[in-house]
């Protein structure tokens, strides 16, 4: 039974960690905003740290609303949070230059299973938003 419940808490994480990884969005206001990278930074940070609620603030659109149903489905479930945050705290930005084109910008980082991994941003209200990944 316990092997179980293990495994549902370690497929709850990889869902959660890759559908915010699908559709992440961020930016934010004193969070890097002017820095697509360092918006990308905060992000990452901040959702590894377990901290989902203050990694919103680099989210827009539809990276936000697919964040906020996923905690809305594992509540206060600490393990799975720390599951989670584990996995996202496993991608790294890669030390070079975020490609921007006016209000869009994409920031190239290392992925989970090796290879690349993009996150795409626009701006909102002048800051950095993540919109995709």
């Amino acid at each position: 039974m316990n092997k179980n419940k293990f495994f549902i808490f370690g497929m709850l994480a990889v869902l959660l960690t890759f559908g915010i990884m699908i559709t992440a969005c961020g930016g934010g206001g004193g969070g890097g905003g002017g820095d697509p990278k360092k918006v990308v930074e905060n992000y990452l940070a901040a959702a590894s740290a377990g901290k989902f609620n203050d990694a919103k603030k680099y989210l827009t659109g539809d990276a936000l609303e697919k964040l906020e149903e996923d905690l809305k489905k594992v509540g206060d479930n600490k393990e799975y949070l720390a599951a989670a945050g584990a996995l996202l705290g496993a991608i790294k930005v890669l030390d070079v230059e975020p490609e921007i084109d006016g209000d869009k910008a994409v920031v190239s980082c290392s992925g989970l299973m090796g290879g690349t991994q993009k996150f795409h941003l626009v701006k909102v209200g002048g800051s950095w938003k993540i919109e995709k990944t």
